[in-house]
């Protein structure tokens, strides 16, 4: 059938319009399709094994005792061993409690040991001590006291100022960490001498002066019967005679007083400083020396003999000639104690204007 020539126009545009339509209509219907056909009610595939698994346990680089780590306790154990600690006690500890391993720790119920290192020598002049201390465990603080008195804080090395002549006894003890204390406290005794010149008293006896002759007012007599004129000489008073032991290593010991001398000195007149100096660095027998007092540097001579004044079989060596002593002249501070071995007289002598003497140790 044939349209009208006016109908078949019609219909070309309503297929140009229908086209047009389509176009605009079927992309949002296309994206739907394509949505639908990309969605699944079926479950998405599995993760793979290793997907799942925990990070690897860590070990601690430096903390050998903390042997692995689980992922929470990671970041403390790593941060406080691996980074800072370098393996000692105190970080192994640490570590362990962040791994959940670390044993109960025991109570410390063993008191420290208390060990005096160095102390003054015996007998000195000195009214001061200086102590050096020290205990077997890592913190430890300390108690001292002098005489039995007194328990008090101190600290090594410490200096006790102002002591009393005679003996005297320093004690201290420690006290470690946990709170135990030392029942049996380290102690050192020595003693302090009369000190400011020849007119003190020493501690120990006086030894005899050397003496087994008798004299009168020019000449050597018999020793006198008591009554008689001269009588009461020091030939007739033997109390502490004179003994000295050779040690074999270039000292001698006084019996009497206990003292440990230098058999020999050099043979080199110093200052008075350079001779404590002298005495203070001498290595023999292993050190510890020092310069005598005048009581002390007294007690050796030997008054029964002249040129030198002393036992030449126990001192060999020894100058008829000014020895120091450490003790000071009261009166002039520039001058100290010396002692003439020609014939045993005592007497001051200026310590640094160019006068000099020999030296003998002591300890």
């Amino acid at each position: 059938m044939r349209m009208p020539a006016g109908s078949r126009e019609f219909f070309r545009r309503l297929r140009e319009r229908a086209g047009a339509w389509a176009v605009r209509c079927a992309a949002p219907l296309l994206a739907v399709l394509l949505l639908a056909a990309c969605t699944s009610d079926e479950p998405p595939p599995a993760k793979k094994d290793t997907d799942t698994k925990p990070p690897p346990p860590v070990q601690c680089e430096v903390c050998e005792e903390c042997a692995v780590c689980e992922t929470d306790p990671v970041t403390a154990c790593v941060r406080e061993c691996g980074l800072v600690c370098e393996g000692d006690a105190a970080c192994a500890s640490v570590c362990l409690g962040a791994c959940g391993t670390v044993p109960e720790p025991e109570d410390d119920l063993t008191p420290p040991e208390t060990v005096i290192a160095d102390g003054p020598p015996s007998p000195i002049d000195l009214t001061s001590a200086t102590f050096t201390f020290s205990c077997n465990e890592t913190a430890c603080t300390f108690e001292c006291r002098l005489n039995a008195g007194f328990w008090f804080g101190c600290y090594s090395p410490g200096t006790l100022d102002r002591l009393s002549s005679g003996e005297n006894t320093f004690e201290v003890r420690a006290i470690d960490a946990a709170g135990n204390v030392d029942a049996t406290p380290a102690f050192w005794t020595w003693t302090i001498l009369s000190a400011g010149g020849p007119g003190g008293s020493p501690s120990w006896p006086v030894p005899d002066s050397g003496q087994q002759t008798c004299y009168g007012n020019a000449a050597v007599i018999a020793c006198p019967a008591e009554g008689e004129p001269f009588a009461g000489q020091d030939a007739q008073h033997a109390a502490y005679p004179m003994s000295f032991t050779d040690a074999g290593d270039g000292t001698a010991i006084d019996a009497i007083t206990g003292l440990v001398w230098q058999r020999e000195d050099d043979d080199t007149a110093r200052t008075w400083g350079d001779a404590v100096l002298y005495c203070s660095g001498l290595p023999l027998a292993g050190g510890g020396w020092r310069l005598p007092t005048s009581r002390e540097l007294q007690s050796i001579l030997d008054y029964g003999r002249a040129g030198p004044s002393i036992d030449l079989s126990v001192f060999p060596g020894t100058e008829s000639a000014y020895y120091w002593t450490a003790t000071s002249h009261a009166g002039d501070a520039e001058s100290a104690w010396v002692v003439l071995f020609s014939y045993g007289y005592v007497g001051p002598l200026k310590k640094a204007e160019g006068d000099s003497a020999y030296v003998r140790c002591v300890r």
